[in-house]
């Protein structure tokens, strides 16, 4: 990769790469779209959510629940490290079970809902982080359009099934293979 309008972004390494393949016509949106998933598994997947994520799944399955539900769900969030996200997953957890929904479905509602809103996040961030390229004269303003497009034309597009899946599973390299760096001659763009 070139040293372009994102060598100097606040973002993390993976979300960098995402950034710089956007505005590169070399890769196209599967690739793109993988790079963006694997980006937000990493980063909602730390050990905290990781535990947090197990000890759900372990309540909602067993077979005899309490009669309080949402008490329990709270106190289960208690015991952990509260973090944005899984602030927005208890607040969802808490709707779900609210409705009357099983606990295992409350979980995977909760999941996915919260999913959507770190994909909301990371694209304020990209922006964000483009605008200030373009602030500064490292970026182009037909650059910073194309960029924002794609970018939310990928995030619009992401399987959050199987984003979700992969948190439940605790699995972080679900989406590794997809954006491993190429390495031989016939390993170049899509064409």
């Amino acid at each position: 990769m070139s040293d372009g309008p994102f060598k100097n972004l606040r973002l993390n390494r993976r979300w960098k790469r995402f950034a710089e393949a956007v505005q590169n016509a070399a890769f196209d949106h599967a690739e793109c779209c993988d790079m963006a998933s694997d980006a937000l598994v990493r980063e909602i997947l730390t050990d905290g959510v990781l535990a947090l994520l197990a000890d759900l799944q372990a309540y909602s399955s067993r077979k005899q629940l309490d009669l309080d539900l949402l008490s329990s769900v709270e106190s289960i969030f208690n015991i952990h490290m509260k973090t944005p996200f899984t602030d927005t997953m208890q607040k969802e957890i808490a709707f779900c079970l609210s409705e009357q929904a099983v606990p295992a479905d409350a979980v995977r509602q909760a999941l996915k809902a919260s999913v959507n809103e770190q994909i909301s996040e990371a694209m304020n961030r990209i922006e964000e982080e483009c605008i200030r390229a373009r602030e500064v004269g490292e970026m182009w303003q037909d650059q910073f359009n194309h960029t924002v497009k794609q970018a939310s034309a990928t995030f619009n597009t992401l399987a959050i099934d199987k984003i979700c899946e992969a948190l439940l599973a605790g699995n972080k390299n679900a989406f590794k293979k997809a954006v491993s760096k190429k390495v031989g001659l016939d390993e170049g763009p899509s064409l």
